[in-house]
């Protein structure tokens, strides 16, 4: 079967996440997320003859597997909903194709069916996919994925049905944040904070408010006191070196 050639790319995001990349990091790095959305998960020795002497810098915006390739989770998340999306397509169209056009008052065809169902409309993509992602597009869903991944991670006990926690929550997703960045956010601190004075701020008000994005994009993490982080983020290191 022939590789999708398309998926769904946000300017703003890349434009945000690589803002302070020089323009050759900038480079390499968009071939990286190229490069694995053809071709899956991308072999060590592959990964750093593309980054070169960036390699510390752009290893950063990925994760290794279980066989030590590297990957972008937001590239991954993309293309898999992409591969999701053309396949309901592919069924759909199996059931009859697109619907007929729908007629106006004076006999004139329109681009969107009037009164039917849109599904079947390639235009329409971003909206089908939002109503598929298992609801995350409504504050209270996300909310309830975001403190999942808080306190399974800190230990933490925190509620979804807060309405601060929630205000929080819709204002990061007004600014056009996604779940990978809540999680991405979470990772970074709870390694940084757990085990220090600091982990008293592992919480929604300090984690999800005015600095989020400050936390999304920092460089470096310092690893504190929590002997489980500290021994995964060991073994990824050695993944690195070996």
């Amino acid at each position: 079967m022939m590789k999708d050639p398309a998926v769904l790319f946000y300017p703003s995001d890349f434009l945000t996440g690589t803002m302070f990349m020089d323009y050759d990091t900038k480079g390499r790095y968009i071939t990286l997320l190229a490069l694995q959305q053809q071709t899956g998960p991308i072999k060590e020795k592959n990964f750093k003859e593309i980054c070169g002497d960036k390699f510390e810098e752009i290893s950063e915006k990925f994760q290794q597997d279980s066989k030590g390739d590297y990957y972008n989770k937001r590239m991954k998340y993309e293309t898999d909903r992409r591969k999701k999306f053309t396949e309901s397509r592919r069924a759909n169209g199996s059931k009859g194709g697109r619907p007929p056009k729908a007629k106006g008052k004076q006999g004139e065809s329109y681009e969107k069916p009037l009164g039917l169902s849109t599904d079947n409309l390639m235009g329409n993509e971003t909206e089908i996919e939002k109503e598929n992602e298992k609801g995350l597009n409504k504050v209270g869903e996300m909310t309830r994925a975001v403190l999942s991944k808080l306190n399974s991670l800190c230990g933490t006990r925190y509620k979804a049905t807060s309405e601060k926690t929630k205000g929080l929550v819709k204002a990061r997703m007004n600014e056009g944040f996604t779940l990978a960045d809540f999680e991405t956010v979470i990772e970074k601190k709870a390694v940084e904070w757990t085990g220090t004075e600091y982990e008293k701020f592992l919480r929604p008000e300090t984690l999800f408010g005015p600095k989020f994005e400050s936390y999304l994009n920092q460089k470096s993490i310092k690893k504190g006191g929590n002997k489980f982080l500290d021994y995964i983020g060991g073994q990824h290191d050695e993944g690195r070196n070996s």
